[in-house]
């Protein structure tokens, strides 16, 4: 199922946001603004002996692979390409921020006010997706997982 909707992030403006939810509970938002475009997933975190996830991985880009700068559509905002993510295991107090580490991919923009502001509106960005996914039916997106 794919919904499109819109968000104001302050300092970028409107951002059309697409929804998609994949198998295993995956929630993928495909973004895109002026200044910003890219993928941001939401992906339920099944751990080890663990009968049902407890935990949502957020996670810059799309794809399965390991190493962040391989993955596809990676988050851009200002001109600068964002990796990383995070985890939250409890994302129905909305109280809880997301523990999320996001740095400019490449080393020349980390110490640049632009790689500053980048990172500054991707956890604003995500923290806005968060609301949204708080609003779905996350206990089917587990067991999807599970």
């Amino acid at each position: 199922m794919t919904l499109d909707d819109f968000v104001d992030l302050p300092g970028l403006g409107r951002v059309t946001v697409t929804e998609e939810r994949r198998p295993r509970g995956v929630v993928a938002y495909r973004v895109s603004a002026a200044e910003l475009y890219g993928t941001v997933l939401f992906k339920p975190n099944v751990l080890d002996q663990q009968l049902g996830p407890d935990r949502v991985i957020v996670q810059l880009g799309d794809g399965e692979h390991v190493l962040a700068t391989h993955l596809t559509n990676l988050l851009v905002v200002g001109g600068v390409t964002l990796v990383g993510g995070g985890s939250a295991r409890d994302l129905d107090t909305a109280s809880r921020p997301l523990r999320l580490r996001l740095a400019p991919e490449k080393a020349a923009d980390q110490s640049t006010a632009g790689g500053a502001a980048a990172v500054h509106h991707a956890h604003a960005l995500c923290q806005l997706l968060a609301s949204r996914y708080r609003r779905l039916d996350r206990l089917a997106l587990m067991r999807a997982a599970a």
